[in-house]
């Protein structure tokens, strides 16, 4: 049996109550959509460390992907019907889909 001891770890203070929908692991890090609907790059050395955070990436965010083998591109989705992707190491969003049926966003993703 192996003892394990928590060396660090990583909360979102604001907005309260805030809770981590899905979590997946990138070239650069550590990257999170929450329940606040904000899509954050967080640093694996230091998990207190935000590196990046893009507020508002959906309207009721559903699903989180890594697109690129590099694992910098990221795919969103969102009940607002939207397909966004986001390349990390810009920190910026280079390309959205939408649909008019809220459903196929999370289809096609997850």
């Amino acid at each position: 049996m192996y003892t394990l001891d928590a060396t660090d770890s990583h909360a979102i203070e604001k907005p309260a109550d805030t809770y981590i929908y899905d979590i997946i692991e990138v070239a650069d890090g550590i990257v999170s959509v929450s329940s606040d609907d904000s899509l954050r790059l967080i640093n694996p050395r230091s998990l207190s460390e935000q590196l990046y955070t893009l507020p508002k990436i959906h309207a009721e965010v559903t699903c989180l992907k890594a697109l690129d083998a590099d694992n910098s591109i990221v795919c969103t989705a969102g009940r607002d019907g939207k397909v966004r992707i986001t390349d990390l190491r810009q920190k910026l969003r280079i390309a959205e889909l939408s649909t008019s049926k809220s459903i196929w966003s999370a289809v096609l993703l997850c």
